[in-house]
């Protein structure tokens, strides 16, 4: 009987010890909220900030009001410290609040650039983390990235990149590509300055440094367009830009997003560069084809000029002689001399097939001389062929073994033109 007596003494005297610790506490609580909210109110910031840790000690009821007076007493503190060593400390100090706070379910994402920035002057860190928030602001479109907080975002994610372990580089490459257009496009969009069009590619180039940096990487790209035809466009004139950029027009893949491009809106331009790429692999009659489809949206007569004179040399490259040279002689303004070059030497290659006999082909390169001097005299560099072909005219006995003199005039049917022997 005594033994229960005694414990049920001891039960009653412990809870009452523990009650009175409770009211201690909750007494505590509330002189240091009170001196906390006092503090704030009279915007001694520093001081709220030490009553309110206090609070997070002995109260057990914080709720979003005192998260929301703790964070905006500690933002002010910051502003308020000129020491580097106490700043960095309250700066850490907030960044725990902000993760306490929304692990409670008390922070508002309205403040994620805000927090971001923060993060990066803490004195660790997280990166991550930034990252995460940075997205998530963007995402919910609290408001527009300023020129400030784009630099810092796209160099948190190079910052990452950096650190990323080999394997899981390539994938966050491309999103940082991708993004690198979006944040681009915001800041011609919201005209802001060259600087920061400036700050944004240099860390662009620092991702991407030459054609080896993005070439392994765009066959992914290839076959990760998008369906919708407006957007695939984006990202093909992207992929367009980075290749040129990157002086990776030599590639094959360059001209699989020419030829891409082209399939979905096709332009004078496109079909230009496709002629172009096609010359550079010798493939010299599918850039006759793409030339002649370019001719067919041309405007203006200095660029029909322009492809024509491609058109003659791409057909002269091909070995097609007589078509290059129909071409080729039909061709006025800057090109005139270019062409007419073009044209003697489509002559001088094909004189062995105009002609019954040895000097009526060597006639040839008479006329293939006639063309040769207009080239010269709008400044061409002609002076070898010219001599090559003079030394090959037809001699006297030539002429006179096919009863021909010099001074003579004669037709050569091959090119419908009539010529002059040339007298010594």
């Amino acid at each position: 009987m005594r033994i229960r007596i005694f414990l049920i003494l001891f039960i009653l005297v412990s809870f009452n010890g523990k009650s009175q610790d409770v009211l201690v506490e909750d007494e505590k609580c509330h002189n240091y909220k009170t001196l906390g909210d006092n503090s704030f109110a009279y915007k001694d910031y520093s001081t709220a900030v030490s009553h309110f840790f206090k609070c997070e000690s002995y109260c057990s009821d914080l709720n979003k009001v005192f998260y929301d007076k703790l964070i905006t007493s500690l933002k002010n503190t910051i502003t308020n410290t000129k020491e580097l060593s106490q700043r960095t400390f309250y700066i850490d100090t907030l960044v725990n609040v902000y993760n306490n706070s929304e692990s409670k379910g008390f922070y508002d994402q309205s403040n994620d650039l805000m927090r971001a920035a923060f993060i990066l002057k803490s004195n660790k860190p997280d990166l991550k983390k930034v990252d995460e928030l940075f997205v998530r602001a963007m995402k919910n479109k609290h408001n527009v990235l300023s020129e400030t907080q784009i630099i810092l975002y796209f160099s948190n994610m190079y910052n990452i990149y950096l650190d990323e372990h080999r394997e899981l580089k390539s994938a966050f490459k491309r999103r940082m590509i991708k993004e690198y257009f979006e944040l681009a496009s915001l800041i011609e969009n919201e005209k802001m300055s060259e600087n920061a069009m400036s700050n944004l590619t240099t860390y662009f180039n620092n991702l991407i440094k030459d054609c080896q940096d993005i070439l392994p990487d765009v066959e992914f790209y290839l076959n990760t367009l998008s369906e919708i035809e407006s957007q695939k466009l984006v990202e093909l004139n992207n992929l367009k830009w980075i290749l040129e950029n990157k002086k990776c027009t030599e590639s094959y893949f360059y001209e699989e997003v020419i030829d891409s491009l082209i399939y979905i809106e096709p332009s004078l331009e496109l079909y230009l560069i496709s002629a172009k790429c096609l010359s550079s692999r010798k493939e010299f009659s599918k850039e006759f084809s793409t030339l002649f489809s370019a001719k067919k949206l041309a405007k203006d007569d200095s660029i029909k000029n322009e492809i024509d004179f491609l058109s003659a040399k791409s057909l002269f490259n091909a070995g097609n002689f007589i078509e290059s040279y129909k071409i080729a002689i039909t061709i006025k303004g800057d090109y005139f001399g270019a062409t007419n070059k073009i044209a003697a030497q489509c002559v001088a290659m094909s004189k062995e097939s105009c002609g019954n006999n040895e000097t009526e082909q060597k006639l040839n390169l008479i006329y293939a001389q006639m063309l040769l001097i207009k080239s010269k005299e709008q400044g061409i560099d002609v002076q070898n062929l010219l001599n090559e072909y003079s030394s090959n005219f037809p001699s006297d006995t030539d002429l006179a073994a096919s009863s021909l003199k010099r001074g003579q005039e004669i037709m050569l049917k091959c090119w419908g033109v009539k010529i002059v022997i040339p007298i010594k």
